[in-house]
C-alpha cells in the first residue's frame, strides 16, 4: 500500500506506532474499544487499516480484519462527511484487497444506521443477512452500546453487507 493524497489529506496504512492514536479516536467516536460485532470483541487499535490525516490530525480510518480469502471491515469512520473521504478509503481498501487475492469483503452495521446502509449499497455492497437481536446481546459485553440510534430507531439488530470481488488478474 502506498500513501495517497486527496486534496490536502494524507491517506496511509496504519502503523504499529498508531496504537494510542487509534485508541483515542475510537474513544472519541465510538465510546472506546472494544467494538462488538456479532457478540465478538474487536480492538481496532490492534488490527490493520488505513488512516486519513489532515495535517497532524487523524480525521478518519478504515480498520479491517483479514479472514482467509475475505476481509471484514470493522470500522469505517470519517469526521468530515460528504467530501468523498470515506469513498476514497473504501476504494483504496477494495483495490488492495483484490490485489491481495481477497475474494469477498463484508461488514456489519446496525439496523438504525441508514447512512451506512445507503453508503455501502451505493458502492456495490449487497444486503446478505440479518442477525436479529445481536445488538441486544452485545450489550452484555459492552453495556455502553446505546439503546436508541440514528433517527430515533431502536438499535437491536446487525445487518450484514457483502461484496464479491473480481478474480485477481493473472495478466
Amino acid at each position: 500500500m502506498t500513501k495517497t493524497r486527496l486534496h490536502d489529506l494524507l491517506i496511509r496504512p496504519k502503523q504499529a506506532a498508531d496504537t494510542a492514536l487509534i485508541q483515542t479516536f475510537m474513544a472519541e467516536r465510538w465510546g472506546g474499544e472494544p467494538l462488538i460485532i456479532d457478540c465478538q470483541c474487536y480492538y481496532p487499535s490492534t488490527l490493520p487499516g488505513l488512516l486519513v490525516f489532515q495535517g497532524p490530525a487523524l480525521i478518519g480510518c478504515l480498520i479491517y480484519e483479514v479472514q482467509h480469502a475475505a476481509r471484514e471491515i470493522i470500522v469505517l469512520e470519517v469526521t468530515k462527511k460528504q467530501l468523498g473521504i470515506g469513498t476514497e478509503l473504501l476504494q483504496i481498501f477494495l483495490r488492495d484487497a483484490a490485489e491481495a487475492g481477497c475474494q469477498r469483503v463484508h461488514l456489519m452495521t446496525t439496523n438504525d444506521n441508514l447512512d451506512a446502509l445507503r453508503f455501502y449499497q451505493r458502492r456495490g455492497f449487497s444486503l446478505s443477512g440479518i442477525r436479529v437481536g445481536a445488538c441486544t446481546a452485545g450489550r452484555q459485553l459492552k453495556p455502553s452500546i446505546p439503546e436508541i440510534g440514528d433517527h430515533g430507531i431502536p438499535i437491536r439488530d446487525e445487518v450484514l453487507l457483502e461484496m464479491v470481488l473480481p478474480a485477481k488478474s493473472t495478466a
